[in-house]
């Protein structure tokens, strides 16, 4: 397992345990966690009561202007934008 990716998907939550790969779990369990991207839990049951919760990880929601700077407009090319339209909108001979 890539530590580095699982450390940073890790922040915010208390993890009390090693992580373990999903190739190691039970096919059943895999199948069940695979289905859980659409589910809110799953719940592991033992003599009929609850032991366990897994539940997916939370994605960050974007944020509204997150993206701010990431974009550098350059002035010469406005005129090249002018050109662009031009070719659609003059009739062709």
């Amino acid at each position: 397992m890539n530590m580095e990716k699982f450390t940073e998907a890790k922040k915010g939550y208390d993890m009390s345990q090693e992580p373990i790969d999903i190739l190691e779990l039970d096919p059943r369990l895999k199948d069940r966690i695979a289905r859980l991207a659409n589910a809110a839990e799953l719940i592991i049951m033992e003599n009929d009561r609850p032991i366990a919760r897994i539940v997916p990880i939370e994605r960050p929601k974007p944020v509204f202007g997150g993206c701010r700077g990431m974009l550098k407009v350059i002035d010469e090319d406005d005129e090249h934008l002018a050109e662009f339209e031009e070719s659609f909108t003059t009739p062709k001979p």
